[in-house]
């Protein structure tokens, strides 16, 4: 899952006590770099409780959403 800083910072005020992991990546524009990300206690989807990592964008990711999830989850 990719979320939005300003949407996390808002959930979750305080990062500091998280492990956190480092994500490189490429945009389709071919500008790259490194999104930091975390594994949260616990997230459900649909209903299922699932095992997922949470990478923080400093970038907004649309008008109409703040957050993406990928389909293989």
């Amino acid at each position: 899952m990719i979320a939005e800083k300003q949407i996390m910072d808002e959930i979750l005020p305080d990062v500091s006590s998280l492990k956190k992991r480092f994500i490189p990546y490429r945009t389709a524009d071919g500008k790259t770099g490194i999104m930091t990300a975390f594994r949260p206690d616990g997230v459900k989807i649909d209903g299922e409780e699932k095992k997922i990592l949470i990478a923080v964008s400093d970038t907004k990711l649309g008008d109409e959403f703040n957050a993406i999830i990928g389909t293989k989850i």
